[in-house]
């Protein structure tokens, strides 16, 4: 015999096998008997290391799910997490069969064991929250769908075969208004409507999607929260569907039409992606792309060094303004200085409160040492995280800015040089001050990852598609 047919005898032989105790091992699974799986693990230690090596196979874990018996569940995966991921010949994970046997308990305690099960994909691309979001109907299935958000946030980003949301399949494919009113409200409390924008196979985004089944709950929550006129890949906005479908009702309608829905003909004509990266690059979108890739390049990759340095670099001048070199003039009948031993200047002319040094000294000093500040107060305004969050550290900023200025013109010696070096710091600092509240009111309107993608840095911001 061949050695090529002594291997195939051997699968032959090793697959009946295989069978075999896979189906004791089901057996076990449907009846939840923990005890009779360490037995048949003794007899084979490698048992469940060989139903790992098929690529598609209904496990244990699968029949376990299938039939609710969730300590068996959990007990097969925390011996073989990889079960938790591996799909049956339907194209179904366990956390699959779980929600599509509407055992809930195994479900929602297979999350809790590990919480990426619920973006494993299965048949279509469809992963446990795709599931749960296109088959809630009751109040049980309303609360896994819910537990799965909790769990696992970021799964709501994640798209099947059609490039569709969770979103989109509980528009397209639940008659319920619950799932989808679930998903809406979570959305808009965690700040992620970003994700409604996403855009299926064919270019529909969820208002899309919410008109063209006739959803108006979620249409009235849809308009306060996204773009009212994105086009799909048929060039149609969602009022545009509203008239082709049939099964849009008038009230659909009317939300679009009162929240300022136009349809595709009504507005203007945009240049498309391939006629924009045709034309020649005017001087404001070289100026624009030249001042993010410097942003990019310089201040994000920097940031937690620019930070550091400008912070160490602002204690130090701050400092340098409440304690000058010399020390400042003491009260009158007081005959030390206040910050320092030094003797007294016969030259110094000043009075309580005002700087002991010299004016050529203090000249030279106050200017260098205000100029540093100012200017590390403006890094510090640009490479603090662009949230509207960060308004309150800025407005700190400002008034820490403010307090210096007051600092300098108390022990000042020349009120023309200080008023001078007040009104031009106070410039500069207020423009970086503009620049940044820009940046924060832009970011919150546009997308992140869309800026970043190649060619549409200014196509964005010029056409606000």
């Amino acid at each position: 015999m061949s050695e090529c047919e002594c291997e195939s005898h051997q699968v032959q032989i090793r697959e009946p096998a295989l069978d075999a105790r896979m189906k004791t091992m089901n057996h076990y699974a449907r009846t939840g008997d923990i005890g009779a799986l360490y037995t048949s693990m003794k007899e084979n230690p490698r048992l469940l290391e060989e139903m790992d090596q098929v690529r598609f196979i209904h496990t244990p874990l699968h029949e376990a799910a299938a039939f609710g018996q969730t300590n068996f569940a959990l007990e097969i995966l925390n011996l073989m997490p990889s079960f938790g991921k591996k799909l049956n010949p339907e194209g179904l994970s366990p956390l699959h069969v779980a929600l599509e046997k509407k055992k809930i308990t195994t479900a929602r305690s297979l999350v809790r064991m590990d919480k990426q099960l619920v973006r494993v994909k299965g048949k279509e691309g469809f992963t446990p929250l795709h599931f749960a979001a296109r088959n809630a109907s009751n109040h049980d299935e309303l609360e896994i769908l819910a537990d799965f958000l909790h769990e696992c946030p970021e799964s709501i980003h994640d798209l099947n075969n059609r490039f569709q949301t969770a979103v989109h399949v509980a528009l397209e494919y639940n008659d319920h208004n619950g799932a989808s009113t679930l998903l809406l409200k979570w959305i808009r409390l965690t700040s992620r409507e970003s994700i409604l924008g996403s855009e299926d196979v064919d270019g529909n985004t969820a208002l899309h999607t919410a008109v063209k089944y006739c959803r108006a709950e979620a249409a009235k929550v849809l308009v306060e929260l996204v773009k009212l006129n994105p086009k799909n890949v048929s060039n149609e906005t969602p009022l545009d569907i509203a008239d082709e479908y049939p099964t849009t009702t008038e009230t659909v309608k009317k939300i679009l039409i009162d929240a300022g829905a136009r349809k595709a003909k009504q507005l203007p004509k945009l240049e498309s992606k391939g006629e924009y990266l045709q034309t020649k690059v005017t001087f404001f979108e070289y100026l624009f792309q030249l001042c993010f890739s410097a942003y990019r390049d310089f201040v994000l990759n920097l940031r937690s060094d620019i930070m550091v340095v400008a912070v160490l670099i602002t204690t130090a001048t701050y400092q340098a303004v409440l304690q000058p070199p010399g020390g400042v003039h003491p009260p009158e009948g007081n005959s030390r200085l206040a910050m320092s031993d030094a003797a007294l200047s016969s030259d110094a002319g000043g009075s309580a409160g005002k700087t002991v040094m010299q004016l050529h000294d203090y000249r030279f000093f106050m200017p260098a040492n205000t100029a540093a500040f100012t200017l590390s107060i403006v890094m510090i305004l640009l490479v603090v995280q662009g949230r509207p969050s960060s308004i309150f550290l800025l407005l700190c900023l400002i008034f820490l800015t403010r307090s210096y200025y007051s600092a300098m013109k108390i022990i000042s010696n020349s009120s023309l040089l200080t008023t001078s070096l007040f009104f031009i710091c106070t410039v500069i600092t207020y423009f970086a001050l503009g620049l940044k509240l820009l940046f924060i009111v832009v970011k919150s309107l546009i997308d992140e990852a869309h800026i970043q993608k190649l060619g549409r840095h200014y196509h964005l911001i010029k056409y606000g598609k």
